[in-house]
């Protein structure tokens, strides 16, 4: 169930947090991060939902590089430095 995603809301009479996967809703009391690995007992099948839900976009080419956050002064990355007198500038991310 890894693809879905958050929404709190309310579903069949319920309010609370919902996840929602394969046009199901999924309630929880919290959200889980990164997803739910164990099914909720509680569940609201939309058949709206299914229909409404558009389908993903496969990724075409490289991913998008990914970058870091500078500071020179003072000198740091973000976020351990949060404000930064001179502008935050990106630094292509590298694997440590």
């Amino acid at each position: 169930m890894a693809r879905g995603r958050w929404r709190q809301e309310w579903h069949n009479g319920r309010f609370g947090w919902w996840w929602f996967a394969g046009g199901a809703w999924y309630f929880y009391d919290q959200p889980v991060y990164p997803y739910p690995e164990i099914v909720s007992d509680v569940v609201y099948v939309d058949p709206e939902a299914e229909a409404a839900a558009p389908e993903p976009v496969p990724m075409t080419g490289p991913p998008p590089a990914q970058s870091w956050y500078f500071c020179d002064n003072p000198r740091g990355y973000y976020p351990y430095i949060q404000s930064c007198a001179t502008g935050f500038r990106p630094v292509p991310a590298r694997a440590p």
